[in-house]
């Protein structure tokens, strides 16, 4: 696995967070990116403006496999399978990629549901 970027923590006393994602109002949100580390720190203009990887394919139907590996996989599996997260939310095209790939042991897809009210397009662990 390698260092990936965390994005948008859960506000300590609730309410959207800067950029208007109002989806982490309850204190215990957050999203990771698996967008690379950068080699330097970020500036804030970086740290606020810098985007995800799009890991969904041009068509929405299913990812791009130059950029959902199986090592992220093994990560969302690992969030999964951890008992203090309590749901992954993901894209549609992303959960039928991980469904492809969980095999026969796949009772760690419960824990992974496909957002219906925003169209993630990046992995967001709950």
């Amino acid at each position: 696995m390698y260092p990936e970027a965390t994005a948008d923590m859960s506000q300590p006393r609730r309410g959207p967070t800067i950029s208007g994602h109002t989806s982490h109002q309850i204190g215990l949100d957050v999203d990771i990116w698996f967008t690379p580390a950068p080699d330097h720190e970020l500036s804030q203009e970086e740290r606020e403006f810098n985007l995800a990887l799009n890991m969904v394919s041009e068509d929405r139907r299913d990812i791009d496999p130059k950029v959902l590996t199986h090592t992220h996989t093994e990560v969302v599996r690992a969030a999964a399978e951890d008992r203090v997260v309590s749901r992954i939310f993901v894209n549609r095209a992303i959960k039928k990629a991980l469904c492809r790939e969980a095999g026969a042991h796949r009772h760690w897809l419960d824990t992974v549901w496909v957002e219906s009210t925003f169209s993630y397009e990046k992995l967001v662990l709950a």
